[in-house]
């Protein structure tokens, strides 16, 4: 025990020696959504139509200039990490942050590095709606591209911007095409309208006259139009939504008549609306203010009704959607205003129990662009879990189908990650756009297919998954449209817990912590400054000599020279110690 002990000591410094000193540290920092217009308070965008510019800052303080690489990628998520779209994927910083130089070495990220991204191309099947914007970078050896400290950043709902690709409807109310409008004395009025699938995102509105020069009318829908005279006139208008989606062009033809022009009168003389005389071209129609209506001219005006003179008037043109009368012609689906809102009636009921055949999978999940993976797990999943559909339109105001997916896990172990890919008729939903539901999913393709995240099941649980069509009537016709819900992606616990039973993961590197999850291999960069074996340290994922300070001195990490010093003092100790041992036995 007496000569054991200088060993053990001897064993502590140097563990102490060779301790870790540093970790990293890896952060992201998103800091703006930049473009060129913020209505209302809100971002409306398309980036087909405006250059949207993403800011971020990139620090990794265990970067190694001319040695690691950066690299990041965008998506487009509602929550923080969901990745639901991506924007950009594995893009080399270099081009991006700092210097933005395209060649080795790049900026130095170990300081910080101002970095942006200017995103102008379409994110296929991402739909309309509010989004937040995940950034992960990460840093890797460039010769093993061995990812070595992650950093992400979520821009947060306060930074919320409304992807709009839709383009909206627009229509001229007033006049129809084809009328002549008496300017009476001096004004003719042109009504617009717009829609737009995303309300309150219309900017404004184009005129023109004749193919003359555009006029922006703001957002205002009415204008009013001087006539110069008697002429045929053609007019052009385009709506414009915040996101510089354009209308298709709406245009008419209208015969444009100044009343006193019409009379020869001349300016300031012969009939005009406002003279309290209908004559001329003047008519009811033209101008109520003058001429008293007439029954039997095929219009029901002035106070003409029902009983005064029904040559002229109907019920149905005597009928007011929100003067709180429900007329014959009126009902709850055509004026909800005056009778009142319709009841939910359940005109079409059905439950498909089929399972997808092999063929089906395969066919569905490959228009679905999901690789064999998927395709191989789909292939399984009957065995474990099985997937049915319940159908109820409802029929109101809108004709909506509601949906329900019963999944359940029918074996004895615990099924992880599932998934479920629903192929909707493009004869029952034109787009994914009418899907709703408080299930988190995935458009994998617009004409729709969706997958909806139903996440873990117990031994025998199930889950329901609920959506909406909004209407888009299911019906007897094209019911038989739909094929048997699938399951995309799953893993039992007992597979999952096994995956890596017969994987190494091993990488014969010292300066790496090697680790299996789930079937997948990491290895990962240990500090630099620990230690590799005698004299030799980790330094950026290598086993390296320690190095040494300037003139031979030992360097600041060094303690090589503490540690021979202290073998020396312990050795002469030792030495000490058995010499005075011996001189007793001998004076003995």
């Amino acid at each position: 025990m007496v000569q054991r002990t200088p060993l053990i000591a001897l064993f502590v410094v140097c563990m102490l020696a060779f301790a870790p000193f540093s970790w990293a540290v890896f952060t992201v920092v998103y800091n703006s959504i930049t473009s060129t217009l913020n209505p209302d308070g809100n971002y409306y965008m398309n980036p087909t139509s405006h250059n949207i510019r993403i800011d971020f800052n990139i620090t990794d303080d265990n970067f190694v200039p001319g040695t690691d690489d950066l690299n990041f990628s965008i998506y487009l998520s509602k929550a923080s990490g969901d990745k639901n779209y991506t924007v950009v994927a594995d893009m080399n910083a270099n081009r991006y942050c700092g210097s933005k130089s395209a060649v080795a070495p790049g900026a130095d990220y170990s300081t910080v590095q101002y970095c942006y991204y200017d995103w102008n191309t379409a994110i296929s099947g991402a739909p309309d709606g509010n989004w937040s914007i995940d950034i992960n970078a990460y840093t890797r050896l460039q010769a093993g591209g061995t990812d070595i400290n992650i950093g992400t950043a979520f821009s947060g709902v306060d930074k919320n911007f409304f992807l709009d690709l839709t383009v909206p409807t627009s229509s001229i109310t007033q006049p129809v095409n084809g009328a002549t409008l008496f300017a009476c004395p001096t004004q003719a009025n042109i009504i617009l309208t717009s829609t737009d699938t995303n309300v309150g995102s219309i900017s404004k509105f184009f005129l023109r006259f004749n193919t003359g020069a555009w006029i922006n009318n703001g957002t205002t829908t009415t204008y009013t139009y001087t006539p110069t005279g008697e002429a045929t006139t053609t007019f052009d208008m385009v709506a414009t939504d915040h996101a510089d989606n354009n209308a298709t062009t709406k245009t008419i033809t209208m015969q444009l008549k100044n009343c006193q022009a019409s009379q020869g009168g001349g300016t300031g003389q012969g009939a005009y609306c406002g003279d309290n005389k209908c004559n001329g071209f003047e008519t009811i129609a033209t101008c109520p203010n003058d001429c008293a209506p007439v029954c039997g001219d095929n219009l029901c005006t002035g106070s003409e009704t029902v009983e005064s003179c029904p040559a002229d008037c109907t019920l149905a043109s005597q009928a007011v959607c929100g003067d709180d009368i429900c007329q014959a012609v009126e009902s709850c689906s055509t004026c909800s205003l005056d009778c009142g809102s319709c009841a939910e009636q359940v005109v079409f009921q059905k439950t498909f129990d089929a399972q997808p055949s092999p063929s089906t999978i395969t066919s569905v999940l490959t228009q679905a662009g999901l690789g064999e993976n998927a395709i191989a797990s789909a292939l399984q999943a009957p065995q474990y879990v099985s997937v049915s559909r319940a159908v109820e339109v409802v029929q109101a105001t809108t004709t909506d189908s509601y949906i329900t997916l019963y999944v359940q896990n029918t074996t004895q172990n615990t099924i992880k990650g599932v998934r479920v890919v629903e192929f909707i008729p493009k004869s029952v939903a034109e787009s994914a756009s009418l899907v709703d539901s408080s299930t988190p999913f995935n458009v994998l393709v617009e004409d729709p297919i969706v997958e909806f995240i139903v996440g873990d099941l117990s031994p025998g649980e199930s889950a329901q998954v609920e959506y909406v069509l909004t209407d888009s009537p299911v019906n007897a016709s094209n019911a038989q449209d739909f094929v048997p819900p699938m399951v995309s992606s799953f893993q039992s616990a007992e597979d999952a817990a096994n995956a890596c039973k017969n994987i190494s993961c091993n990488d014969s590197n010292p300066c790496t912590t090697d680790q299996c999850f789930e079937g997948t291999c990491t290895n990962t960069r240990v500090p630099d400054g620990t230690s590799c074996g005698y004299g030799l340290v980790c330094s950026s994922g290598a086993c390296v000599s320690r190095p040494t300070g300037p003139a031979g001195q030992a360097g600041a990490q060094d303690n090589s020279l503490l540690i021979a010093v202290i073998a020396v003092v312990i050795i002469l100790g030792a030495g000490a110690y058995y010499f005075s041992k011996s001189s007793g036995k001998k004076r003995r």
